[in-house]
């Protein structure tokens, strides 16, 4: 019984995670490469975000189930980028803001 129980409470959570799409990224100033701490990363029209950390890295897990193409990537000194969800998941990528 425990071995039942366990198996579907462990498939159900591989399960879950597979719902998601998850986009790793470090945000970097395009001329100086520094690293941008606590820029802004949100998925277009909706409650999704997050921010990167003093290390300018951040992880965003956004359901495959939203409707939502874009995400964006803003701080206050930077002109807002924009990108697509789907060309930004896998390995970690790098982000150059102007």
């Amino acid at each position: 019984l425990f071995s039942l129980i366990f198996s579907v409470l462990f498939s159900s959570g591989l399960y879950a995670q597979n719902d998601y799409l998850t986009i790793n990224g470090l945000v970097k100033d395009s001329k100086s490469q520094e690293k941008i701490a606590y820029a802004t990363i949100s998925v277009s029209g909706t409650g999704i975000g997050t921010v990167t950390n003093s290390d300018g890295e951040f992880i965003l897990k956004v359901s495959k189930s939203l409707e939502s193409e874009y995400f964006e990537i803003s701080h206050i000194s930077y002109i807002t980028l924009k990108f697509r969800i789907g060309d930004a998941t896998g390995a970690q990528h790098t982000f150059l803001m102007e």
